[in-house]
């Protein structure tokens, strides 16, 4: 069994902020609770089924009788479309005598949120930012069932599981065959 120091997690995130992700300005995820894992673990991203943003990815470099063709576009929503490196999980504190978390302007702008969005997040509770590095976005999305998660089992024993959903925010996974 994989130990829990170093699992892997998969992220459900919105599609409007992967396409943030997956042009470079997003380097920052932020979420209410802190994994276990340590960093330089890889975070896979999940693009949640948001009927009002839809992620399409168009493939420039097929070839279809020798010259350079547009594949049909695919809709990322509700799919596993990149994975990165967790070098870093900072921790931002509610700052309770200036009502704002404490963060910098440079590391907020890496978030792609305000103040005003961590605070209707957080709502005064301690938030946890997820450097994403070397984001590597598949040439396909990915579906759910080919990527298994650590699930909890009696006390400190975890089962591998196939995922049947995605995570609210996050989760623990591994074998995740079809990336290695």
């Amino acid at each position: 069994m994989t130990s829990e120091l170093n699992r892997d997690i998969l992220f459900s995130i919105k599609p409007k902020y992967v396409h943030l992700i997956l042009e470079g300005k997003k380097t920052i995820e932020v979420r209410k609770t802190k994994c276990k894992s340590i960093p330089k673990f890889r975070g896979f991203i999940y693009c949640t089924n948001d009927l009002s943003y839809t992620l399409w990815k168009c493939d420039v470099n097929a070839f279809a009788r020798g010259r350079a063709v547009n594949r049909p576009d695919l809709n990322c929503n509700g799919r596993i479309v990149a994975h990165c490196t967790i070098p870093v999980i900072d921790e931002y504190k509610w700052d309770s005598e200036n009502l704002c978390y404490d963060i910098d302007d440079d590391t907020l702008a890496k978030t792609c949120l305000t103040q005003a969005d961590l605070i209707e997040y957080g709502q005064g509770k301690t938030l946890y930012g997820y450097h994403l590095e070397y984001v590597m976005p598949y040439c396909g999305p990915t579906r759910l069932e080919e990527a298994w998660a650590w699930q909890p089992y009696k006390e400190e024993l975890m089962v591998k599981t196939s995922i049947k959903r995605p995570p609210q925010s996050w989760c623990y996974v591994s074998g995740v065959g079809v990336f290695e």
